[in-house]
C-alpha cells in the first residue's frame, strides 16, 4: 500500500506540474505574441495606434482635447506606448504575464500534500487501523474541501 501510494503521490504531482508548466507558458506565449503584434503596430501605424488610445481615453471620460494630448505624451516615449497599449487594448500587464515555473511548482505541491493525506496514517501505524485512520483523514480532507468550495461555488459536503 506504502509503495504504491508513493508511486501515485511522485506520477501524480509531476504530472499535474508538467500539464501546469505547459498550460502557463502556452498562455504566456499567446501573451508575448499579442505584445509583439502590439509593437509592430506601434512601429508601422503610430498615428492609427494613437487614434486608438484617445478612443480609449475618450471612452474612460476624458474631454477630447485632453485625451489627444494625453495620447500624443504616451506616445512619444515608445516603451511607454507600448506598455500603456498593452494594458489598455490587450489588457495585458507585461511585467506580469504568470511564471510557468511558479506554477508548476505550485501544483506540484499542492498535489503532493493532497496525496500524502492517506498515506500519514499507512506510514505511522499498521493494519487495519491505519486504514481506518487514512478512510477517517480522506473524508475529513474530502468534507474540508467541499466545505471551502461551498462558499465559491455553492456545493456541499455530503
Amino acid at each position: 500500500i506504502v509503495l504504491a501510494g508513493i508511486a501515485a503521490l511522485i506520477a501524480g504531482s509531476l504530472s499535474m506540474a508538467t500539464g501546469e508548466y505547459i498550460s502557463v507558458r502556452s498562455q504566456r506565449e499567446i501573451y508575448e505574441y499579442q505584445i509583439e503584434t502590439e509593437r509592430a503596430e506601434l512601429e508601422e501605424w503610430p498615428e492609427e495606434e494613437e487614434e486608438e488610445l484617445v478612443l480609449i481615453y475618450r471612452a474612460k471620460g476624458l474631454e477630447e482635447e485632453l485625451a489627444r494630448k494625453v495620447a500624443s505624451a504616451v506616445m512619444s516615449n515608445p516603451a511607454s506606448a507600448l506598455d500603456t497599449m498593452a494594458k489598455e487594448e490587450l489588457g495585458l500587464n507585461p511585467e506580469d504575464l504568470g511564471s510557468p515555473w511558479k506554477a508548476s511548482i505550485s501544483s506540484l505541491l499542492a498535489f503532493a500534500l493532497g496525496a500524502a493525506v492517506p498515506l500519514i496514517p499507512i506510514l505511522f501505524s499498521t493494519g487495519g487501523t491505519s486504514i481506518a485512520i487514512s478512510a477517517i483523514f480522506n473524508s475529513l480532507d474530502f468534507c474540508k474541501l467541499n466545505f471551502s468550495n461551498f462558499f465559491s461555488f455553492s456545493s456541499s459536503c455530503l
